[in-house]
């Protein structure tokens, strides 16, 4: 079963699942990055999913922007407050526009993909100049699964930020997922867009 199929299936349960296990990144890192952000900000969450990662920029009343490779995921986010619902492959260039986003996030998404170079550029792309570009990384999992999962570095991701511009505003690590039998530790980023 490939992965939009799986989150297909699994729109409906999802948000439930994932509160379940004790999901913190939708806390930590949106508390963080109301620090850096104006009021009239307009976000982008990429993977927006069951739209956790930008609930509280919605109820804090900010311009959020959606974007899911799933039907039904997007589906079940409808009933939030969202500017706009995108159906988009990450893969493939963002149907947005250029410079438009003083803020993209994107938590617990990047763990489905090998390479993020594309994102990496794609939001260089349609973040304004001085933007912050917030997301999650896999440190480590156990038990360890593999399955449809990539890990990515702290030195990867500081390559990554090297090569595209960006600066690192924070840099966190916390527990993200905790169940009797599974548990999770991320890497949360917090970047800027440098001028040049």
């Amino acid at each position: 079963m490939n992965l939009k199929t799986k989150f297909d299936l699994l729109a409906d349960k999802l948000e439930k699942a994932t509160l379940g296990s004790n999901y913190k990144a939708h806390k930590i890192i949106p508390r963080e990055l109301l620090k850096l952000i104006n009021k009239d900000a307009l976000i982008l969450d990429l993977g927006v999913g069951t739209g956790l990662s930008s609930r509280l920029f919605i109820d804090k009343k900010f311009s959020v922007v959606g974007m899911d490779f799933s039907k039904e995921l997007l589906k079940v986010v409808s009933k939030y407050n969202y500017e706009q619902l995108i159906k988009q492959d990450l893969n493939k260039k963002l149907k947005v526009k250029k410079n438009n986003f003083d803020l993209v996030i994107s938590f617990g998404v990047f763990d489905f993909f090998e390479d993020l170079n594309h994102i990496f550029n794609e939001v260089k792309r349609v973040l304004n100049i001085n933007g912050y570009f917030a997301f999650t990384v896999i440190k480590s999992q156990k038990p360890s699964d593999s399955s449809q999962t990539y890990k990515h570095t702290k030195k990867e991701v500081r390559a990554l930020v090297k090569k595209y511009n960006y600066k690192i505003v924070n840099e966190l690590e916390f527990l993200e997922y905790e169940k009797k039998d599974y548990m999770a530790i991320y890497y949360g980023f917090i970047l800027k867009k440098n001028c040049n």
